[in-house]
């Protein structure tokens, strides 16, 4: 089926948020997300005639973002987090916790990012479309193009990697 732009519309609509967060958690910058996740829309409009429904649009949309993001980074070859205060303009402000409650969150999400940066490309791909990206291991298999045990050794190995690195976190 060719997606006509009702459809499209609806893409747009239904998934245009989470492929930009989703982005946006992979490239660490809102601007790039932003680029990244338009141009997503544009190449899947630009393959509408060769589209073929074979599972949830959503999937195929990721499919077409991870790709552009692996260029981007190809090319860039960015730190985690290479620019702190671009992440911090895009982090919430709570205006609720004290100062001490803000400290405490402030050390636990340096510890993430650092912990997250000693993971392999793979292993925050997969843990990213896991819990942010919320698919199953099946569609993170054929997202990535690796075999369901490899996702399932990436995500486990991840997992193990980041209690390891943060234990238990202070909750404040």
């Amino acid at each position: 089926m060719v997606p006509d732009e009702t459809l499209f519309a609806q893409w747009v609509e239904h998934y245009g948020s989470q492929v930009q967060a989703y982005i946006q958690s992979r490239v660490y910058d809102s601007a790039t997300a932003e680029d990244l996740a338009q141009e997503t829309f544009c190449r899947a409009w630009s393959a509408r005639e060769s589209y073929q429904e074979q599972g949830s649009p959503k999937k195929y949309l990721f499919c077409i973002a991870e790709r552009l993001i692996i260029d981007y980074r190809r090319k860039k070859r960015p730190s985690f987090f290479e620019n702190d205060e671009v992440q911090r303009a895009s982090e919430p402000v709570d205006t609720d916790s004290s100062a001490e409650q803000k400290l405490v969150l402030a050390e636990n999400i340096q510890k993430l990012r650092s912990a997250m940066e000693s993971l392999s490309d793979i292993q925050q791909q997969t843990l990213m479309l896991r819990f942010y990206g919320q698919f199953s291991f099946s569609e993170i298999s054929e997202i990535t193009q690796l075999p369901l045990g490899t996702v399932l050794s990436h995500c486990h190995r991840a997992l193990e990697k980041l209690h390891g690195i943060l234990g238990d976190i202070d909750n404040g």
